[in-house]
């Protein structure tokens, strides 16, 4: 890829900021299964996964362009779910990713990662 790649959105990865990050997860909830989690856009820098059904959003993902305060592109996660997650986020043009965690039984924190990347334009 180029420094001008961009990303390639699809049921399983949520394209943001300008189609600059792409967001892929999986999940893991022991005996009640475990795959790859399914995405929604919501707005140009903020969607959704989703693991079981379509209509139970499991979290809320955002990426946003901190460049003129410090810098940074910042990436924040709310977690609505005890469920095992790991969650990818790539820069594209960079291929810098960034590996996010909650483990299985354990109530998800919300991360608000304001050094996320430091790549801005």
């Amino acid at each position: 890829m180029s420094s001008s790649a961009t990303c390639a959105a699809n049921s399983t990865v949520l394209c943001l900021a300008g189609n600059r990050f792409a967001v892929e997860a999986t999940y893991d909830a022991g005996s009640a299964g475990k795959g790859t989690a399914q995405v929604g856009a919501l707005t140009s820098d903020t969607g959704y996964l989703w693991f079981f059904s379509e209509s139970n959003v499991e979290a809320v993902v955002k990426v946003i362009d901190g460049c003129a305060v410090d810098g940074q592109y910042w990436f924040f996660v709310g977690g609505l779910t005890d469920v095992g997650v790991t969650i990818t986020v790539t820069d594209t043009p960079t291929h810098t990713q960034r590996i996010y965690r909650n483990p299985d039984h354990t109530v998800f924190e919300p991360i608000q990662d304001t050094s996320a990347f430091g790549s801005c334009p």
